[in-house]
């Protein structure tokens, strides 16, 4: 029985024995694995350092003293930063920058050009139109504009080019040769559609710059348009009879001012409806009274020659060389007249 006794004691004993060394190994190896584990994170966070400490270093390392990314003394180079670096090993400051930090070389936009590099098309010179006679700038309402210099185009922005039949260029106004238009008082004139012509009492402006070659009276117009198959009114003619003038079929004006040959004069007339003309003569100026109202009729534009049935028949040729021929759909005030002399 004792036998007994003593037996189970010992193997309850060599059981709590081996339980005591199992816990203990166990222990061990999970304090082990903690250990691991923590030396692990710690090397892990060790390397997430480094490596933040490099790509500082690397887009440090790209700066130069003149402040501007990318040209810097440590610019980035293809091959490893010092010996230590294992063949087929790359250091993470050798590795590629992102997108992010590739500033330097990157190009411009469009919105980042300066400002004069980009020119509009509204700031490029007006085609065809000398800088010398004003181009399109000048007082609103401009319905035809014939600068003359070396074609006939209407540089109104309305394309009413003239036709040009036997008139000659010349020197204008300011001295630039070729850049006038010379009449022979016989058989040459212009003419160009007259779309936009005004008609019957409606307010208008001529403008031009003319040099008559003799003072014979004649009714060869500067400009004139419209027709007589209406009793009176029914043409707008701008010229030189007797003197400085306008005639419209049966109501004739005259200035009494000399247009005088061989020099350049500006002259201007201005439609006051009802039935007032305001003459320029260079800065003079005055207004006369039409007995009746105009009643101006549809036709082409004539320059240099006066016709009464829209180029049918001639009546009569201006003699002379003419320039900068403008023509307005409203009454422009002294201001704006002395402002086109002046561009012109």
């Amino acid at each position: 029985m004792r036998r007994w006794s003593a037996i189970a004691w010992i193997a309850l004993a060599t059981s709590a024995a081996l339980d005591t060394a199992c816990n203990a190994i166990l222990g061990n190896e999970a304090h082990d694995l903690a250990g691991g584990a923590a030396e692990d994170g710690s090397a892990a966070r060790d390397a997430g350092l480094a490596g933040r400490g490099a790509h500082d270093a690397s887009l440090d390392g790209a700066r130069d003293t003149d402040g501007l990314p990318g040209h810097g003394d440590g610019a980035f180079d293809s091959g490893p930063d010092n010996a230590s670096d294992a063949p087929g090993e790359t250091s993470v400051s050798d590795a590629p920058m992102s997108t992010d930090s590739q500033l330097a070389d990157a190009p411009l936009s469009m919105d980042s050009q300066p400002a004069d590099a980009l020119t509009s098309m509204d700031s490029q010179p007006f085609d065809g139109s000398p800088a010398a006679d004003g181009g399109p700038s000048g007082p609103a309402g401009l319905l035809y504009y014939f600068p003359l210099a070396g074609d006939t185009k209407d540089y109104s922005g309305h394309a009413n080019d003239a036709t040009n039949h036997g008139a000659m260029l010349t020197t204008d106004h300011l001295g630039n040769p070729n850049s006038a238009y010379l009449f022979n008082g016989t058989s040459s004139y212009m003419v160009a559609p007259g779309t936009l012509l005004p008609i019957g009492n409606t307010a208008r402006t001529v403008t031009a710059w003319v040099k008559p070659t003799n003072q014979n009276p004649t009714y060869g117009g500067f400009v004139m348009w419209g027709g007589s198959t209406v009793l009176t009114g029914g043409y707008f003619a701008v010229g030189n009879v007797k003197s400085q003038s306008f005639w419209a079929s049966s109501d004739d004006l005259y200035t009494g001012w000399t247009v005088p040959t061989g020099v350049w004069t500006f002259v201007a007339v201005v439609f006051l409806p009802p039935n007032q003309i305001r003459f320029f003569n260079n800065a003079a100026a005055t207004t006369l009274t039409l007995t009746y109202n105009l009643n101006t009729t549809v036709s082409s534009l004539f320059i240099g020659a006066t016709t009464t049935n829209n180029g049918a028949s001639w009546y009569d040729y201006y003699s002379g060389a003419t320039d900068a021929v403008r023509i307005y759909g409203r009454s422009l005030s002294d201001a704006e007249v002395a402002t086109v002399m002046a561009i012109n």
